[in-house]
């Protein structure tokens, strides 16, 4: 069992001027013992997290980390006190396969935030998976994933983002997770789909073969793209 609790006020803020406001966050998440709680033929519920918090405003990892996302309800989340900010709350519940958890596991989760004026700041699905290691074991596994998607009310935009990580010969991801990302602006007018993108090597999505060689993509399409420079 993995829980925490912060309590605050800005005014004990170093520079800030005022009277400040109360700010809170708990969560707390559980992980059961194999072999869970079986729902479907090999497969079972293997944890739960739940969490709350007031006056602050969350932010979601950009970089994808699969130890802090799962050693937590909110995951390696940053939270930053925001006035603007009524409540926020995030369920997550871990699976796994059964009677081997190595084989497939990972987590699902719903988020949402309320802003002080009574309407919803975003509504957010996410979830985890890796494959080849148990579920406290992310270093060993030949495969992980992440998916999250979001959707904005006040900017009126809708994203999906995608991270998949190999390491298992023949293939393997050296420059780190192949990313697909799509969004759609609604105020703005823009779309884009890309999978992996030219700005640098960094950003390409790179596969090694056999150890040996490295084979880079990119694809992209939509109204607000970047616009590739030569030949890759």
């Amino acid at each position: 069992l993995q829980a925490g609790a912060i309590f605050g006020n800005t005014k004990y803020i170093p520079g800030n001027s005022g009277n400040g406001f109360k700010y809170w966050k708990v969560e707390a998440q559980v992980n059961l013992p194999p072999p869970g709680i079986i729902f479907l033929t090999g497969v079972a519920f293997r944890g739960f997290g739940a969490g709350v918090y007031s006056r602050m405003h969350v932010t979601t990892p950009t970089v994808f980390n699969p130890t802090a996302a799962n050693s937590s309800t909110f995951g390696g989340a940053v939270f930053t006190p925001d006035l603007s900010v009524k409540m926020g709350f995030k369920v997550k519940a871990i699976i796994a396969t059964t009677p081997k958890e190595e084989t497939f596991n990972g987590s699902i989760g719903l988020a949402a935030q309320f802003n002080s004026n009574g309407g919803m700041d975003f509504i957010q699905i996410d979830g985890l998976f890796k494959c080849g290691a148990k579920i406290l074991e992310n270093n060993k596994a030949f495969a992980n994933g992440a998916l999250t998607i979001q959707y904005d009310f006040p900017l009126k935009k809708f994203s999906t983002n995608l991270d998949i990580s190999f390491n298992k010969d023949p293939i393997s991801t050296p420059n780190g997770p192949i990313n697909a990302h799509f969004y759609i602006d609604g105020m703005k007018n823009e779309w884009a789909f890309t999978c992996g993108t030219p700005a640098s090597a960094s950003t390409l999505n790179t596969i090694r073969l056999f150890n040996t060689f490295n084979v880079s993509e990119y694809l992209m399409f939509g109204n607000k793209i970047i616009a590739p420079t030569g030949f890759m």
